[in-house]
Parts: structure tokens; sequence; C-alpha cells
């Protein structure tokens, strides 16, 4: 298979193109995970509703962004310039239909090293000046069939952003719901393990959420506790695998969960804007365990601040390593590793607030 232009993007088609039948609710669909590119504004705005569904509006606000600095064409623009962390699923007539978000990292191996979402979540982030010219060089380039103009203009800014890096940090992945049964994640995961084999990184790391400990919390009737939470993260089912669904589909992928990440990502907004979206999102689901704490069946809990007149929401993840075969030519050091190649029979416990 040659290298191709694909949507407008140029990558190569070894790495890129990979096609994945599955059955299911539909009748052998064939999925193509590359390099993400908005080929329109409607397919930008199906890509916020996919996120809306999956974060809720706490996270991602009820409408798509449509500034120059946060909108279409900057998104184009990273993608552009960081293909192998941004990829995209769509299927074979071209509906987009999955996305993955990642960044580079560096781990020295020890899990306490690994730091919480908040900390990488914006590694791919310039500040405002810089993404308003990165949007319009890109958007007069592709207009003038001048992209790998763009690309040698732009290598400097991503060879500052993979300096040091040895591995890819997860950091969101949503799936249209219509396509939820059809194993995209495992094609998602496939594509950035070949892309970090590909760029010689060690590690495939990611503080992942377990999406039914929500559940868990509301049969009980409970608040997020920490020790609540490592009660559920070491649950394994008739099978020996991870109780929680998530955590097996990561398990299934061979990453080893090595912390627990009791903090893992925070957001703060007004009293007001919770009670918008209290009354919004689960409105039947809420429930107060002890004041000022709310929970409504999801990750997260959401602790009210009168002082500041703010409401912050805390979500606990799980650290998962995926060790990349063959990275560095030489996979003896990263078998030796005790941490990744034995199970963790019990989490520490933090202590953190």
């Amino acid at each position: 298979m040659q290298d191709a232009v694909e949507n407008g993007v140029f990558a190569p088609a070894s790495i890129w193109r990979q096609v994945c039948s599955t059955s299911g609710g539909m009748t052998n669909p064939h999925f193509v995970a590359g390099p993400r590119f908005f080929r329109d504004q409607h397919e930008f705005e199906h890509w916020h509703e996919i996120r809306l569904r999956g974060f809720t509006e706490w996270y991602v606000g009820r409408t798509a962004p449509r500034s120059f600095t946060n909108g279409r064409h900057v998104a184009n623009a990273k993608a552009r310039l960081f293909p192998e962390f941004l990829p995209q699923v769509r299927t074979d007539d071209g509906k987009p239909v999955a996305y993955l978000n990642t960044v580079p990292g560096f781990w020295c191996g020890d899990p306490q090293a690994l730091h919480d979402l908040n900390y990488y979540d914006d590694t791919l982030q310039f500040g405002g000046l810089k993404t308003l010219l990165l949007g319009s060089s890109f958007l007069v380039a592709q207009r003038a069939g001048m992209l790998r103009a763009f690309d040698a203009v732009t290598t400097p800014f991503r060879n500052r952003k993979l300096s040091g890096a040895n591995c890819i940090v997860l950091i969101g992945m949503t799936v249209d719901p219509a396509y939820q049964s059809m194993k995209l994640p495992s094609l998602l995961f496939s594509t950035v393990k070949e892309a970090a084999r590909r760029l010689r990184m060690k590690y495939v790391v990611g503080p992942f959420r377990p999406n039914a400990y929500g559940q868990y919390k509301a049969e009980r009737h409970a608040a997020h506790s920490n020790a609540l939470f490592e009660e559920y993260c070491t649950g394994r089912n008739e099978h020996g695998l991870p109780r929680d669904p998530w955590m097996r589909t990561v398990s299934r992928q061979g990453a080893e969960f090595v912390r627990i990440e009791p903090r893992s990502f925070r957001v703060a907004r007004s009293i007001a804007r919770f009670e918008e979206f209290r009354a919004r999102f689960k409105p039947e689901s809420w429930y107060s365990p002890t004041p000022d704490v709310w929970e409504c069946g999801e990750t997260p809990t959401w602790y009210v601040d009168r002082c500041k007149g703010a409401v912050v929401s805390v979500e606990p993840n799980i650290w998962g390593v995926i060790q990349v075969a063959d990275a560095t030519g030489d996979a003896s050091e990263a078998a030796s590793s005790r941490q990744l190649t034995q199970p963790v029979p019990a989490f520490p416990r933090e202590v953190r607030v």
C-alpha cells in the first residue's frame, strides 16, 4: 500500500490504514483508523456532540467552539502537526464515528512518577498568539495546496513537543453511541500502539476512568472515598478479570494497572452553573450523601465550596501501562521492570485531598 493523501492529510498508509471488519448491529461494516481531519463545520460539530454525550456539558460545554483560536481549522492544524496523537475512525463510506486524544509524555518507570490527567491534558496546547498563527497558516496552506510547506515551517514546534518523550499518554476516547458495539476502542488501541512503535516509544500509558464506578456508588447510596474506589478497582469477576467493563477492555489490550490516581481530573464551575447542570443532566439520579457533596451515578464527585462560590468535580482514575514491543530495539529492559510484569494485588492508598 502506498502513502496517500486522505481527507486532505498526508500520512504513511502502512501505519494509518487499519481496516477492521466486525459483526454486530450492522451488516459487516468496515472501519478505517487514520489521522483526524474535519472536512467541514458539520463534522466538527458532530465531534462535539459525541464528546458532549461521552463527557457531558460539565466538561466540554454545550456548543462547539467557533473562535479562530479553538475552532475547526485549529483542530485540523494540530492533527496535521501531530497525526500520531490525534487519530479518528471513519466508516468505509467516510462517516466519522470515533476519536482518540493522546499526547507525548515521559515516564521513568516508577508508578509514583505518573501525574494526574490535568498535568498531561494541555501538553499539545499553544499560547493564544501561536494558536492563531497555527490555525491561520494551516488554512492558507490548505487553500493554496501547500501543506508540505506548512509541515516544514511547523516542524520545530513538533520537535519541541516530542523532545524527551518516551511514551504516549491517553487522554480521552469518544465513540458515537450508534457504533459502541463495534469494537472501535480496540481499533483505536491498535492504532496508537502502532504509532508508539513507529515513534520508538517504550510505553502507552493512561489514567483510565472505571465507567461503572458511579453505579457502584449509587447502589450503596455512598459518597466517593479512596477506600471505596480501591475496593471497586481491585474487584474481579468470575473469570478473574476486572469487574469494571472499561477496565476489562483495557486489560485485554495488554495493560497492567499500576496505581490509583484519586484526584485525576478536576473541573471548577460556579454554583449557579452546577445547579443548571444538575437540573438538566440525570435530574432524578442526584443524591447528597453528606452536606455539599453530590453524586449522580457517575465516576466523578461534585464538591461545593461556598466560600469561593464554586463547585469542583473530582474524578478518580486508575493508571494503566502497556509495554510497546520492539519500541527501542531492545525489549529486555522493559521486560525486566517489576512494576509492569507482576500483577498488583492491591493499590497504595492515597491520602491526598
